[in-house]
């Protein structure tokens, strides 16, 4: 049943909001195409704004091939590797997907030189190129308001770095620690606190890493949980992913785990079914 909010006026359910059916029809560009006698049903995959076709060769955008973001087929819109391969890097890409003039993104120049840009085609999808208030928008395109305004200007806002006590493990409060396992993002998001590993090279010995995260769990009674992060840790190589989930669930005093992650929303291929057997043989 609606609920009334303060004006007292009744809030519309959700499935009759029109953006949340906008979303729910682009979200839908990411599955399988039907399958009609044995055949895969050719079908477009569009950039936002843009009605979806019925049919005909599959590409993201109807133009000229050699500016778009290339022809891709059912299988790769669908593989969440070539989502990541394919992220929108560059301002010029971002302008073509938006059609707009290269030059209107100037401003932005300088921002992703600090604060580099990175944008899965999935979640491009799902952008109003029209509306500059668009709230996806918002989340991953550079804003220029970004390098005059930075929490204390710090390129550690939170104080994450001084309370690891091993690369990468935030132990800030005594009952928990936060596992930094990676650096990577399907989509920067411009409010993110942890911006400064954007540029950061990757480390190498990432087992040595994880393994020294739970070493330190292992000789700290006091932590009962702990949150694997990043980055996106769902990132990671799924063999790594599960070796460091079962070594932190071997440490008798973890009782809860907890996986900090964009992906749905971000990235909803990489929620394939071995992932989620993985992770399912690691819950409580």
């Amino acid at each position: 049943m609606p609920c009334p909010n303060k004006a007292g006026r009744k809030r519309s359910p959700r499935h009759s909001n029109k953006r949340y059916k906008i979303c729910r029809d682009k979200a839908n560009n990411f599955l399988p195409a039907p399958v009609t006698n044995g055949t895969k049903q050719s079908t477009h995959i569009p950039l936002a704004g843009k009605p979806r076709p019925a049919g005909g060769e599959l590409h993201i955008r109807q133009r000229d091939r050699q500016e778009n973001l290339g022809a891709v087929s059912v299988t790769d819109w669908c593989d969440w590797k070539w989502q990541f391969r394919n992220r929108v890097r560059s301002l010029e890409k971002l302008a073509l997907a938006l059609e707009r003039p290269v030059a209107s993104l100037a401003p932005c120049r300088p921002v992703i030189r600090s604060y580099p840009l990175a944008i899965t085609p999935y979640y491009l999808s799902l952008l109003d190129p029209a509306d500059e208030k668009d709230p996806l928008r918002r989340q991953c395109f550079p804003d220029p308001r970004e390098l005059s305004f930075s929490l204390g200007e710090m390129t550690d806002p939170l104080g994450e770095e001084r309370t690891m006590l091993v690369p990468g493990l935030i132990h800030r409060y005594p009952d928990r620690c936060l596992a930094i396992v990676t650096g990577d993002c399907a989509v920067y998001c411009r409010h993110c606190n942890r911006k400064r590993m954007w540029r950061e090279k990757k480390p190498g010995g990432v087992r040595e890493r994880l393994q020294a995260m739970v070493d330190h769990v292992a000789r700290t009674p006091s932590i009962r949980e702990v949150i694997v992060s990043g980055g996106d840790p769902l990132l990671i190589p799924e063999r790594m992913l599960d070796w460091f989930l079962g070594a932190l669930q071997a440490v008798p005093h973890v009782e809860v785990l907890r996986i900090g992650s964009r992906a749905p929303v971000t990235l909803p291929m990489r929620i394939t079914p071995e992932l989620c057997a993985m992770l399912k043989r690691h819950r409580p």
